[in-house]
């Protein structure tokens, strides 16, 4: 009887807090829809707007649960920097590259809440040569988007199946659309690589137009984890943290917005043609299955984006901003609360589980019950002993732990400059890493004492960590970074240098002054202002220091 009043107890503490919980949530959830205000949402012009028509008719008619204030759709992305940056716009769809950069600019002041557009390039073909991207070896590609996305894409691809963008192919990059239009209409056999609508647009007036492939089956051929992400939504965060329901409804009716465009395909094409992103509701009715309109948000949004951003830096950081952005959020209204409060509950979980298991075995050698083990602990606390115990196992694990940490970073960095060293202990770092540490106790025992043991097996824990992920670290730091602590390194030294000259013309000043009362000042001056000339022209920062140094060197004179 005692048992199961136990189990019940402890069932109706869970649900009671369970329902504080909930209570607590749902009441800072009111609180904060409270406040409302008018969504400002800008959009560009094209595919990364179609999913966002049905949503505009939606707020011209009154039918949404929030207040929306449309811009018109611009034709130029680089428009919405600026507005997002000051605040005049809250909410706003632009390129994936894009995004990156004013997150960059604006120092994290922009948060990507959803990927809207997936890729919209297609390879297409006025012939019936090109089946396969590894057909493309030899031929000229027309494309437009020079140093920008679309370059980035096609060179990924290409580079993936084998083939090098600057010797394998001819890739002629063209000022526009319209001149690779030229280029198809003019020439037999003409290969270009498109966006979406305009390839749609295109095969209407070019006979014999073939799309070959949608890219984004050649960029997934590649790179599963990742997709071609043309369009995202970007929020400023200060509106984000401001007004969380608000946001959330705004992705709910988004969503809905780009559901009804998948399945009703006429009445979307009719509204992109009346809000002016497509010209031809004939051609965005075509158009629109092609351009790959959806709503990823969460896990879904950070798989396809992340990789995607990935390989923009890895052929050239300054398309993403100059660093890999960390603008993704996850949208989860109250997620801090509720992360505590499921966490909380899921421990409580597990020790009621534990207590009823533990009572229905009934045998304490087999299983003991959470409380015989606290009351163990409170006991065994007490004991002579115990606390020196405890304190000289902690103080054998960090000192394993500093080991650790000093070999692993020494190792990565021999490795960085010299590769031999990173064949010689890759064989080493993969054995420590792949068998359990488990399997090298009753080694570690015989060579070791067992006050050591602890130590050696922090050792190991750590050791390939750390070197692994320092490595990874130094071969991702930017080249310019690097030659700047260099400089800084040089620059140390040229000061050491000149104070050392200083000093020695102070002292010859001393002893002849009458030799040295002019021309030894002058000589001095002119060292000064020699000495880093070759220092000045490396980097601004260089230069502003040793101005400042000069400064105090000439006020001892």
């Amino acid at each position: 009887m005692k048992k199961l009043l136990a189990v019940i107890l402890s069932v109706i503490m869970v649900f009671s807090f369970a329902a504080c919980a909930g209570k607590s949530a749902n009441n800072e959830g009111e609180s904060q829809t409270e406040e409302t205000t008018t969504i400002r949402i800008g959009a560009m012009a094209g595919p990364t707007a179609m999913g966002m028509v049905k949503l505009r008719k939606d707020s011209e008619n009154g039918n949404t649960k929030n207040t929306y204030a449309f811009e018109d759709f611009a034709t130029d992305a680089s428009a919405f920097v600026t507005p997002l940056a000051t605040g005049e716009i809250d909410i706003a769809a632009v390129p994936s590259n894009l995004a990156a950069n004013i997150y960059n600019k604006t120092e994290g002041k922009v948060q990507v809440v959803a990927v809207n557009t997936l890729g919209v390039l297609n390879l297409v073909e006025r012939g019936n040569t090109v089946n396969s991207i590894s057909d493309l070896k030899g031929k000229t590609i027309y494309a437009t988007g020079m140093g920008a996305v679309p370059e980035y894409t096609i060179r990924y691809i290409l580079s993936g199946n084998g083939l090098d963008a600057d010797k394998d192919v001819n890739i002629v990059w063209c000022s526009d659309t319209t001149e690779a239009l030229s280029k198809l209409k003019s020439e037999d056999g003409a290969i270009a690589v498109l966006p979406q609508p305009f390839v749609t647009a295109a095969s209407a007036q070019i006979s014999g137009l073939r799309v070959v492939m949608d890219l984004n089956e050649a960029w997934e051929k590649i790179n599963n984890n990742s997709k071609i992400v043309t369009g995202v939504i970007v929020v400023r965060k200060e509106f984000a943290e401001k007004y969380p329901e608000q946001l959330k409804k705004f992705i709910d009716e988004y969503n809905e917005s780009v559901a009804y465009t998948s399945s009703n395909v006429d009445e979307t094409a009719q509204l992109i043609a009346e809000y002016g992103v497509v010209a031809s509701a004939a051609i965005a009715k075509k158009a629109l299955p092609k351009c790959h309109i959806v709503c990823y948000i969460n896990n879904n949004m950070r798989s396809a984006l992340e990789g995607f951003l990935q390989v923009l830096y890895d052929q050239n950081p300054k398309s993403v901003g100059g660093s890999m952005p960390k603008m993704i959020s996850i949208m989860n209204i109250n997620k801090k609360i509720l992360n505590v409060i499921y966490k909380v509950l899921a421990v409580m979980l597990a020790l009621i589980l534990w207590e009823i298991a533990a009572l229905k075995i009934d045998s304490p050698i087999l299983l003991v019950t959470p409380v015989q083990v606290l009351g163990r602990l409170f006991t065994i606390w007490n004991e002579p002993g115990f606390a020196g115990t405890v304190w000289f196992t902690m103080y054998h694990i960090v000192g394993g732990f500093l080991a650790g940490l000093l070999c692993g970073i020494i190792c990565a960095v021999l490795a960085y400059i010299c590769k031999p060293v990173e064949y010689i202990l890759w064989p080493w770092m993969v054995t420590i890493k792949a068998v359990p540490v488990a399997s090298f106790v009753v080694i570690c025992l015989i060579w070791f004492t067992a006050k050591n043991l602890s130590v050696f097996i922090a050792f190991l824990i750590v050791v390939p960590v750390i070197y692994q992920n320092t490595l990874t670290g130094l071969r991702s730091t930017d080249k310019g970074i690097r030659e700047m602590q260099m400089y800084f390194i040089f620059l140390g030294f040229a000061e050491y240098v000149i104070l050392s000259c200083h000093s020695f013309h102070l002292i010859l000043y001393q002893q002849e002054e009458l030799l040295l009362v002019w021309l030894g000042k002058q000589e001095w001056q002119q060292r000064l202002s020699e000495c880093p000339k070759v220092l000045l022209d490396k980097c601004f920062i260089c230069r502003k220091y040793i101005l400042i140094r000069m400064i105090c060197w000439r006020g001892r004179l």
